[in-house]
């Protein structure tokens, strides 16, 4: 049960980082469909 909590809390915390960075870009990842290399 600790384990699957902790897993959960480290997904939203990956989520909300990656939500406030796409903020700062000048335009959203969705647009165009970019393969994993780009990073």
């Amino acid at each position: 049960m600790t384990a699957a909590f902790a897993g959960v809390v480290a997904l939203c915390l990956g989520y909300f980082t990656l939500r406030s960075v796409s903020a700062g870009l000048p335009a959203p990842r969705l647009l165009p469909v970019i393969p994993q290399e780009a990073d």
